[in-house]
């Protein structure tokens, strides 16, 4: 499984990875919304990215910049799955809409609800 994370938070890029990472995974980080895009361009496709909406300031690209250039990508490129894991609910749901409306499957779930998960995915042997 190959698993993009986007996000400017080093804390939740181990957090994430801490409860992903396995036999088989392979993890590929993204601070900022331009190397996303150059990641998935280049390394892609991904089974999935995790996107956040805040990236830093309001002058840098946001994650909505990188649900918006996921929808452009060649079909064969895009990730199966985004999982937008950001507590901006406003940004969140205008990424879940881009994706949405090209036919992108999407789960908007906030960073802490999603370790959640995955921890109790991990502690019952489901994936």
């Amino acid at each position: 499984m190959k698993i993009l994370i986007l996000d400017d938070e080093k804390y939740r890029h181990e957090g994430l990875e801490g409860v992903l990472k396995g036999p088989g995974v392979e993890i590929w980080h993204a601070y900022d919304c331009q190397r996303a895009m150059k990641v998935l361009e280049e390394v892609g496709p991904f089974d999935e990215a995790y996107l956040d909406y805040n990236l830093g300031t309001q002058k840098e690209l946001t994650g909505l910049d990188a649900a918006r250039y996921i929808v452009k990508m060649p079909k064969s490129k895009r990730p199966r799955m985004v999982r937008i894991h950001s507590w901006h609910p406003t940004g969140a749901w205008r990424m879940q809409q881009a994706l949405e409306d090209g036919d992108i499957p999407v789960v908007n779930e906030p960073f802490g609800q999603t370790v959640a998960r995955l921890r109790q995915q991990e502690g019952s042997g489901n994936e």
